[in-house]
């Protein structure tokens, strides 16, 4: 029962910030960062395990995907590129890295992935994190924003949208991985399954794929 209140304020916030990244325009789409701000400011050093480190951002990463989401739906990217750029404190990065949302919310994902793997149901699934997002915002945008079945395009454009910014902006002309990205539950859902390869292949989410990348481009201009 101690939980309760935590939980009450994480639905609240995630109400308020789906309904700012949908309806926001250039008059309030500033408050999109104040909650995550908020609880990156309170996430300070701390040892122990990596994966309860990485739960303290756990908050932020709800309010990335519901802003982030909502955003999408509405194809509003200038409330996204905001979400996505929020300037955050983080501790866990050298000084000369871009501290943004973005990337705090991908770190975090990459230590929970594990975590959310040993859930019930979530074991045999490639990108446990995110199919588990996907079922929690699902009920919580269709009774909002009434998305119906534009709910899955617009997470997976997110998603996409999301690892492809974050590969533009923290990518490095060195080392074995030069661009990096959260992968999240669009990357399986090419059937039959086959060799691993390049992301943007043409026979893979066709029109998501070809939707984001002219999003990305409303992302970089905005």
């Amino acid at each position: 029962m101690g939980h309760l209140p935590v939980r009450v304020a994480c639905d609240t916030a995630r109400l308020i910030q789906a309904l700012i990244g949908y309806w926001g325009d250039a008059g309030n789409r500033g408050l999109l960062s104040i909650g995550p701000k908020r609880v990156c400011d309170q996430t300070g050093p701390a040892g122990g395990l990596s994966v309860w480190i990485a739960s303290r951002w756990y908050p932020a990463l709800l309010l990335l995907y519901s802003g982030g989401i909502a955003a999408v739906a509405a194809r509003k990217y200038e409330n996204l590129k905001t979400l996505l750029l929020a300037p955050v404190s983080y501790t866990f990065e050298p000084a000369t890295v871009e501290p943004t949302l973005m990337h705090a919310a991908a770190e975090a994902m990459r230590e929970l992935h594990s975590a959310f793997g040993a859930l019930p149901g979530q074991n045999k699934r490639h990108t446990p994190l995110s199919d588990y997002l996907h079922t929690l915002f699902g009920p919580l945008l269709e009774d909002l924003l009434f998305l119906g079945s534009e709910y899955e395009t617009a997470f997976d454009q997110f998603e996409i949208l999301n690892a492809l910014e974050h590969g533009h902006r923290y990518g490095s002309e060195s080392g074995t991985f030069r661009y990096w990205g959260p992968v999240g539950r669009f990357e399986w859902k090419r059937k039959p399954r086959v060799q691993p390869g390049p992301p943007c292949r043409q026979d893979y989410l066709v029109d998501p794929l070809s939707v984001s990348r002219r999003s990305l481009l409303a992302i970089e201009r905005c």
